[in-house]
């Protein structure tokens, strides 16, 4: 793959996600059931220079998936753990 065909390739993987927004306005950790730290979204972002997504691990799946099967990859399902 050339280098330009892979950047284009990874901007449209980096555009489908970015596309995604959930509306949450702080990320909570917490500590057995409780919260223990609330970060506002907007600090994480700005910290991280707006290249923070929030998603869940199945939107990741099925755009990855999505673009593999278009690239004409082969793709093969794995047992669930």
């Amino acid at each position: 793959m050339s280098h330009a065909r892979f950047a284009r390739s990874r901007n449209s993987v980096v555009g489908a996600l970015r596309a995604i927004r959930y509306p949450i306005d702080a990320l909570e950790l917490d500590t057995y059931g409780r919260v223990g730290v609330s970060v506002p979204i907007v600090r994480i972002r700005r910290a991280l220079d707006d290249k923070y997504v929030y998603l869940t691990r199945s939107e990741l799946a099925r755009i990855l998936y999505e673009r593999a099967r278009r690239t004409g990859l082969a793709i093969a399902r794995l047992p669930s753990c």
